[in-house]
């Protein structure tokens, strides 16, 4: 699999952390650099389940948001930016690289419409059922 977290944050950016089954716990010590203090030390766990990445907040001080909907336990698909405390990565899915671009459209569009917003919220929602 090349599945990974593509890091979005300023000091980080561009950087990948792949995964791979059964997952992994991602912490403070991911993130050196700006933001980290805002992630706990064992912030998240990305597991496998199902045939699918899942991600859970692991109590984290400043918890952990999926498309900016705070999450305990959610599904996570290609193109979903999940937030450590302050720190922002993508989720990438075997190199799909339209799918990724689609979703850097997307994301830099809903910095300018507020709708899109209360959307991915709604589908963040249906996806932790």
């Amino acid at each position: 699999m090349e599945d990974s977290l593509l890091v979005l944050e300023a000091s980080l950016a561009g950087c990948r952390f792949e995964i791979y089954p059964p997952g992994i716990i991602r912490g403070r010590a991911d993130f050196p650099g700006i933001g980290a203090l805002e992630v706990s030390r064992k912030h998240a766990q990305i597991y496998f389940q199902g045939g699918h990445w899942r991600l859970r907040d692991l109590g984290s001080t400043n918890g952990t948001s999926v498309n900016d909907c705070p999450v305990e336990d959610c599904l996570l698909s290609c193109g979903d930016k999940i937030t450590f405390g302050g720190m922002e990565c993508l989720v990438t899915v075997n190199n799909d690289q339209e799918a990724l671009a689609a979703r850097a459209r997307e994301l830099v569009v809903s910095l300018f419409d507020s709708s899109r917003r209360e959307k991915a919220a709604a589908v963040a929602q249906s996806r932790a059922a």
